[in-house]
Formats: structure tokens, C-alpha cells, sequence
């Protein structure tokens, strides 16, 4: 009897499209302006709320529709494009490109110091299956 994998691929939990630049004191004061660009796709706003010694303004502002499928997260230092519904690479690079370029622009951004892809998987382990020989498994996955 053939038996299928153990650990299926699971759907991606989020892809993002990270721009990071120099610490801009135009991010906070043009953030009315990307809202206003982007009030009838993303019409809701979301406040960061801090953490434990993480200064708040490199904690982004997400703005996203009703449905909540993407979001558009801006920081002091950095605007991201995050997809909760992967529509594939083309689809997604073009909805990340209408927010990002446009967003960059108006904080005045030259120049990137990093660019990240982020791929979000989720990987359930169920409980029946969970014994110490399923953590040896899943070292070479899990970093």
C-alpha cells in the first residue's frame, strides 16, 4: 500500500514583498496622504501597539480592505506588501508594485537597503502523530 506524505503541504498562511530604507521623518508625516491614495481599496486603518523594547515607530500601520485578504504595512523605516490570499507570483508582484511604488514615492524613498520575499507556511502537526521521532523529522524543515 502506498501512503502519502506525512506532513502534506499546507496552504501558505501569507507572502509579503518587504522594502526596507533609511528612517524617514516623512513616513509619519505623509502617512495621510498613502491612506488617502489608498482609502477605497484599503479602507481600514490599524494601529501598531508596542512590544518589549521595540521602539514604535519601526512598528508598521497596516492598512487593509473589508475582507482583509491583503494589507499594506508601513513603518518609519520600511513599507511592506503582505498577500493572506496568494493569487500566484504575477498576480501578486502587480498588487505589490500598485501599493509599494507609489507609497515610496510619496515618503520620498531613493533608495532600498534590503528587499525581502516572505513565504509564511503553517505546518500541522496533529496530536496521534506527535511523539519525539516526529521533531527529528522536521529539523531539516524548521530552522
Amino acid at each position: 500500500m502506498i501512503q502519502g506524505p506525512d506532513y502534506p503541504n499546507q496552504q501558505l498562511r501569507a507572502v509579503s514583498l518587504e522594502t526596507f530604507f533609511h528612517g524617514r521623518f516623512a513616513v509619519p508625516n505623509r502617512l495621510e496622504q498613502v491612506q488617502e491614495r489608498f482609502s477605497a481599496r484599503l479602507p481600514n486603518l490599524f494601529v501598531p501597539s508596542s512590544k518589549d523594547n521595540e521602539p514604535v515607530a519601526l512598528r508598521p500601520y497596516h492598512l487593509r480592505p473589508n475582507d482583509h485578504h491583503e494589507s499594506l504595512a508601513i513603518a518609519i523605516n520600511q513599507a511592506t506588501y503582505v498577500s493572506f490570499a496568494y493569487p500566484g507570483h504575477r498576480v501578486f508582484l502587480q498588487n505589490a508594485l500598485e501599493l509599494l511604488h507609489p507609497s515610496l514615492e510619496i515618503f520620498g524613498v531613493k533608495e532600498l537597503t534590503r528587499v525581502v520575499y516572505r513565504y509564511d507556511n503553517e505546518v500541522a502537526v496533529t496530536r496521534h502523530r506527535l511523539n519525539p521521532s516526529t521533531f527529528g523529522r522536521l529539523e531539516g524543515i524548521v530552522a
